[in-house]
Order: C-alpha cells, then sequence, then structure tokens
C-alpha cells in the first residue's frame, strides 16, 4: 500500500508537471515554482517532499526547475503578502498549502496555475466547480474535512458502540472549515452521541468554553 506521504507528493509533482508543461514558455530553460508553506519548512514535511517526488518524475532542482519556498509561519495573514512576493518573480505555478493561502495566490495571480494541497473543500469555496473536472486553472489534492469527521463519529460509534459521549476538538479559525461544526453535530444526534465541542483559536485568543450538544 503507497503510504499518504508517498501518495501526496507524487500527486502534486504530478499536478505539477502538468502544469507546467501548459505553461512552458519559448526560450526558458527553469520553470519557476512558488510554494506557500502555512508552518515552516521543518515541520512540513510532506511540502518538502516536493522534491523527492519531482526527482522521480526526472525534474532536476537548478537544472529544469526552480522552488521559490514561502512560509507563514502558522500566520495565515502573511499570505496576502508572501503570495505577492511570488507574483513579483513571475513563477509559472504557485502550491499552496491550504485555504487560505490558495485565496491569496489566486488574487495576486488570478491567471497563475495553482496546485491545492490540504484544501478542506475546493467545491464549496469556488476553488473548482467539481472535484471531477475542477476548470479553471486551479488543481491539486483535497482532504475534504467535512466529510471525513463525520465519518470518524461513524466509525467509532462502530467501534464503541456502547460510547455516549465525544468530544470534538476543531480548529475555528480556517475558513475552509465553516460547515464542519454543523456536520458534526448532524451526525452526533443521528448517533444519538452527546458531543462537546471545543475549537482551537490562533494564539493569544482565549480558549473557547466547552459546549456540551445534546445528541437525543
Amino acid at each position: 500500500m503507497m503510504d499518504r506521504r508517498r501518495f501526496l507528493l507524487t500527486s502534486l509533482a504530478g499536478a505539477l508537471a502538468a502544469s507546467l508543461a501548459g505553461e512552458a514558455q519559448p526560450g526558458r530553460k527553469i520553470a519557476r515554482i512558488g510554494v506557500l508553506g502555512a508552518i515552516s519548512a521543518d515541520l512540513s514535511p510532506p511540502m518538502l517532499a516536493l522534491r523527492v517526488g519531482f526527482r522521480e518524475l526526472g525534474y532536476q532542482e537548478g537544472k529544469d526547475i526552480a522552488i521559490e519556498w514561502r512560509w507563514a509561519h502558522g500566520q495565515v495573514d502573511r499570505f496576502p503578502v508572501l503570495a505577492t512576493e511570488l507574483a513579483s518573480l513571475q513563477v509559472d505555478v504557485i502550491v499552496a498549502s491550504v485555504n487560505a493561502a490558495v485565496v491569496a495566490a489566486r488574487t495576486t495571480s488570478p491567471g497563475t496555475p495553482i496546485v491545492m494541497v490540504y484544501s478542506t473543500d475546493p467545491v464549496g469555496e469556488g476553488f473548482v466547480a467539481n472535484l471531477g473536472r475542477p476548470g479553471g486553472n486551479v488543481t491539486g489534492v483535497t482532504i475534504q474535512a467535512t466529510g471525513l469527521v463525520s465519518k470518524s463519529l461513524q466509525l467509532l460509534k462502530e467501534a464503541l458502540p456502547d460510547v455516549a459521549r465525544m468530544a470534538v476538538l476543531r480548529d475555528a479559525s480556517d475558513p475552509g472549515r465553516h460547515g464542519e461544526r454543523a456536520a458534526i453535530e448532524t451526525t452526533a444526534r443521528s448517533l444519538r452521541i452527546q458531543l462537546q465541542v471545543i475549537e482551537a483559536r490562533a494564539a493569544g485568543d482565549p480558549p473557547s468554553t466547552p459546549e456540551r450538544l445534546s445528541g437525543s
């Protein structure tokens, strides 16, 4: 079985290779790839694994491609500035790690191909028309967090049929997860589970008070 990291780097590198082929410019030997990372280089091994994926596809960094790394270090409000830097470098493709990075890339470089990495709901966010035929200039992979969280509750209930109470820790700051909470609550009610929702927030914000939701 292919592990998750290898699947990710292979999928992304393949998507990037297709985008670069479509954007090839006469007389230009090295394609420039911009990367908008959410955290930092040492905490994002799947992002850095892009290098491995390119090598497996026969692309050599410094000969065929040049990668411009930009890291937000956990501060999503930095993405517009970082995306502007990449736009000024006239990169051929932008790899956008999370939803906020995709939004920033689309705003600053509307005509540049964008490859998503961790998009939670690309259709709902308007990044693509649908998963089968994305259309436009955005492609990549998605974790579809809303559906996955609901499915996780269902699997937990199947594994532990006597469980009556569960707690969910979620990131309330990610705009791509707006529909996640409603889906969790609906699933909990259908399974007759008493749910406690704890919302993580940005550094410096006071923690939310856990909210208890009846599953009956």
